[in-house]
């Protein structure tokens, strides 16, 4: 995974929580307290998910609710500021979202280590509203999902809801 996800959670909990939670977090995960970390570095998932669990652990916040404020803020605090670009591309969530895949292949292009997950559409017939996503990925990140649909649609000033049909795959209702 790449260290970039690690510099947003650092960015999460250092202003939600301070500074030294972040540094317990760390050394509770096997990290130096002062450890730098670089955006294209490249950190095995499983230290980066002993991370998040340190952070539910230690912050005692529900994990769901963790998972929601990352993927919120992935998409309105920083991935905006990285990947401007790719937002520019649409004009609303719905059309966004519709990109994921081409977003996704198009970074794998310019970073040749990322491994995104992929993702298939459906779209129903009779529903313009809503858009159906299967996340594809060996990974098993698809609980952040959720969070970073909302963020989306947050970053466009839409409203959604978001429901799991469950196999990666989740239902979005576009409201008004």
């Amino acid at each position: 995974m790449k260290a970039t996800i690690v510099l947003c959670i650092k960015e999460i909990i250092e202003k939600k929580f301070g500074k030294d939670k972040f540094k317990e977090i760390l050394k509770k995960s096997g990290f130096e307290e002062e450890k730098v970390f670089f955006a294209a570095m490249d950190i095995e998932d499983d230290k980066v998910l002993k991370i998040v669990d340190n952070a539910i652990k230690i912050l005692n916040v529900n994990k769901n609710d963790f998972f929601e404020l990352f993927g919120e803020y992935w998409v309105t605090g920083y991935a905006t500021k990285i990947y401007k670009p790719y937002f520019l591309l649409s004009s609303n969530a719905k059309e966004f979202l519709s990109n994921m895949k081409t977003v996704h292949e198009l970074v794998t292009k310019i970073s040749k280590s990322s491994n995104p997950p992929d993702f298939e559409y459906e779209k129903r017939s009779n529903e313009d509203n809503k858009l159906i996503m299967h996340y594809k990925s060996k990974r098993g990140l698809s609980f952040l999902m959720p969070g970073l649909i909302k963020g989306v649609a947050k970053h466009y000033n839409e409203s959604v809801d978001v429901k799991e049909l469950g196999n990666d795959t989740f239902e979005i209702t576009f409201k008004g």
